[in-house]
């Protein structure tokens, strides 16, 4: 096969994938943002289509960067919904402390307690409010086991700030440590900053 028919070839994948997305459904689901609605017709009109026309799946296989997996409809769809549940988590007013506790308390790590959170926000009603019960819960368990200091670890407070800390608030430096461990856990991480903030100040 030479040079220009592998050009041709190309041309002809990224024409006919361009005519399927703009055949594909599409619904507002605000005034400004469009999404795909999840269908399977996408998939026949391909499915047909190179079933017919066999030089499109050679023309597909080449286009593709090597070690890749061919984008099937579905996995456009669902980056669609991972972008939502990334949005909704953004928006939701959880932080990520909050995401922290739910991921210890699910037993995942930070980012799927984000999608997570987001999903359940999307999902809306009664998954909201177990939501919040949830992140209740997560608390209490994550109170029982402040000595570890899980959250405190990953606060990037400096063991200058923590002097500070221990002076205003009074108390050793490991009571600090355990104090800011508490408010990242209840979501009070403005209440150490506000502190750590009058603290440099004396």
């Amino acid at each position: 096969m030479n040079h220009r028919e592998l050009a041709g070839m190309k041309n002809a994948v990224k024409v006919f994938s361009l005519s399927l997305l703009l055949a594909a459904p599409v619904t507002f689901t605000s005034p400004v943002r469009a999404q795909v609605v999840p269908t399977d017709q996408t998939a026949q009109v391909w499915k047909q289509a190179s079933s017919h026309f066999p030089a499109l799946q050679m023309a597909e296989y080449l286009c593709r960067p090597q070690g890749s997996v061919a984008l099937e409809p579905n996995a456009l769809v669902a980056d669609s919904s991972n972008d939502q549940e990334w949005s909704a988590y953004s928006n939701s007013g959880y932080d990520y402390w909050d995401a922290k506790v739910l991921a210890n308390f699910w037993g995942q790590d930070v980012s799927q307690a984000k999608a997570r959170i987001g999903r359940k926000v999307l999902w809306g009603g009664e998954n909201k409010a177990h939501l919040a019960q949830m992140l209740l819960d997560a608390r209490i368990k994550a109170l029982g086991q402040v000595e570890n200091l899980n959250f405190y670890a990953e606060s990037g407070f400096s063991y200058d700030d923590v002097q500070k800390l221990s002076k205003f608030w009074g108390g050793n430096a490991w009571e600090t440590k355990l104090r800011i461990e508490r408010n990242l856990v209840m979501g009070d991480s403005h209440l150490v900053f506000r502190a750590l903030e009058y603290a440099k100040k004396r």
